[in-house]
């Protein structure tokens, strides 16, 4: 079986055991990225894929590079905006957030 198919059933099978949608996207060489919106943490993510690796299917998959990847849908961004303020750290959240955005090379949105 293709790797391309294997990842589809990888990603299909983490969907599954996470109950939220994971994509797993070729990057270059043998590396691979897991995508998925708000749900679990990376670690958790890194645990249920080490899990699925383990297992019999997607053996072709064993010698990949899989690097987890959590984004924020903007409706959890928004609760989170909405409950920093009620706590008092929004400032500091959005200073974290724009160094965070920085670090990995992606400029702040424009109004």
């Amino acid at each position: 079986m293709s790797r391309s198919r294997q990842a589809a059933l990888l990603s299909r099978h983490l969907s599954e055991v996470t109950d939220v949608e994971v994509g797993l996207y070729y990057d270059t060489g043998a590396r691979w990225i897991a995508m998925w919106a708000d749900g679990p943490l990376q670690e958790e993510m890194r645990a249920h894929l080490g899990a699925a690796l383990a297992g019999h299917h997607c053996v072709d998959m064993r010698d990949r590079e899989i690097d987890c990847h959590r984004s924020t849908s903007q409706r959890a961004w928004a609760a989170r905006a909405i409950a920093s303020r009620r706590e008092g750290t929004l400032g500091p959240a959005i200073a974290e957030g724009a160094a965070h955005r920085r670090s990995l090379g992606v400029g702040m949105p424009r109004p």
